[in-house]
């Protein structure tokens, strides 16, 4: 289980961790020639864009003009490290490495290069290099932890990042990934408690809140996530997440509180929208809801469900021409079809038109006869009008299609 990754989780922490595509000095490049440095310049101006790929084909044609050049074959393996050309980073990334021994930057990128080949004790060993060129640096360690896990010895990966951690208390990746490791031993109580420290280190960590957060709803630990998502910060995207926990809680006014915040970030995302919608109308605030309801269905004319919500808020402001309106207009492929006949029903029965109620009645049963529900609707038409008579065929009528439902009976 614990060989099923391919290393990708490496070669992004140790991107993140070493990349120094944008910071190595200038002067680190000793080209051959006016052209090659030409083309490194501008290879290297893609690469300050963030234009890689564009960067790639100029450092490929620098490069034969100074094959030699340890920080050209460096920048050159993280970009091919980044289009997943494993082999073609390795390559020369080693280069680099063996031009540079003492070179921690190479080292660690030659690890990171690694590791994505998946040739974890190579990879260990650049990291334990490291450790002897420079004592103080902590991701070191760190990567080695994470290497011996990805290896699959997992209790020995966490034992190296307890060390790290005992080293540095303040050292959040660490626990961060102890905590990952944990989740695979299956030691919950101890990964949420690592996370919880790494949250309280760097707030700003929002893999860490993440992941604290879903394992606590895993757990149907609702207030400790909210907790969790809560403490996340600079991340208004959470919001959301938030107003449904809050919705599972039924606390409606945190909920709307979350989910308008989260409309600040996110205006344009469809079920937000319409979910505020809901709580408005939950809340009773039915001018609120109606007025958002007819906004969404001014843009998407074809959302049966929204068309549906709005009628039911008319219905309780006791518009009921607008609530006939809508609710007759919502298709006979919605899901929504059938409650909102249901409700027009209703609303012929609430302002005394029953005439209309029995030919709106009789008009679905002739569409749709296999909806046990309209037939009773006629029938209780009938009733309020004292056509007893009438109404009994109705249900008789029921009886012979659905003969054991208890509501024709």
């Amino acid at each position: 289980m614990q060989n099923r990754r391919t290393g990708s989780l490496l070669f992004g922490l140790g991107i993140f961790l070493f990349s120094s595509l944008l910071l190595a000095a200038e002067e680190k490049a000793s080209l051959s020639s006016g052209e090659a440095n030409l083309l490194y310049m501008k290879g290297r101006q893609h690469v300050m864009d963030g234009e890689f790929e564009k960067a790639i084909p100029l450092l490929e044609k620098a490069i034969v003009g100074d094959p030699d050049n340890a920080f050209i074959n460096h920048q050159l393996s993280e970009l091919y490290l980044r289009s997943n050309k494993i082999d073609d980073a390795e390559r020369l990334s080693r280069k680099a490495v063996e031009k540079e021994p003492d070179n921690v930057e190479y080292r660690a990128t030659f690890g990171g290069v690694l590791a994505a080949a998946r040739k974890y004790e190579e990879a260990k060993s650049q990291y334990l290099k490291i450790s002897e060129l420079d004592p103080s640096n902590p991701k070191a360690i760190l990567l080695v932890g994470i290497l011996e896990a990805e290896a699959g010895d997992l209790a020995q990966g966490a034992k190296t990042l307890s060390k790290a951690i005992s080293e540095n208390e303040e050292n959040f990746m660490a626990f961060f990934y102890r905590a990952k490791i944990y989740l695979e031993l299956e030691k919950v109580d101890e990964a949420k408690s690592d996370l919880a420290k790494c949250q309280s280190i760097r707030p700003g960590f929002v893999e860490a809140g993440t992941a604290l957060g879903l394992l606590h709803e895993r757990m149907g630990e609702v207030d400790e996530a909210i907790k969790a998502y809560s403490l996340i910060r600079g991340n208004g995207r959470f919001r959301k997440r938030l107003g449904q926990l809050y919705l599972q809680k039924n606390d409606f006014e945190k909920a709307l509180a979350e989910l308008l915040e989260y409309e600040q970030i996110e205006p344009d995302d469809y079920s937000s929208r319409v979910k505020v919608g809901l709580l408005y109308f939950e809340l009773k605030r039915f001018s609120e809801a109606k007025e958002r309801f007819q906004g969404i269905l001014k843009e998407q004319p074809d959302a049966d469900n929204v068309r549906f919500y709005l009628a039911a808020v008319a219905e309780e402001m006791k518009e009921w021409n607008f609530a006939l309106k809508h609710f007759q207009k919502v298709t006979k492929s919605s899901s929504f079809y059938k409650e909102a006949m249901l409700h027009t029903g209703f609303i012929y029965r609430q302002t005394g038109r029953l005439a209309e109620g029995v030919s709106f009645a009789a008009k679905l049963i002739k569409d749709s006869p296999e909806v046990v529900e309209f037939y009773d609707m006629q029938a209780t038409f009938f009733e309020t009008k004292r056509k007893f008579k009438e109404a009994l065929a109705v249900l008789n009528q029921g009886l012979k299609r659905f003969p054991q439902d208890e509501k024709l009976k």
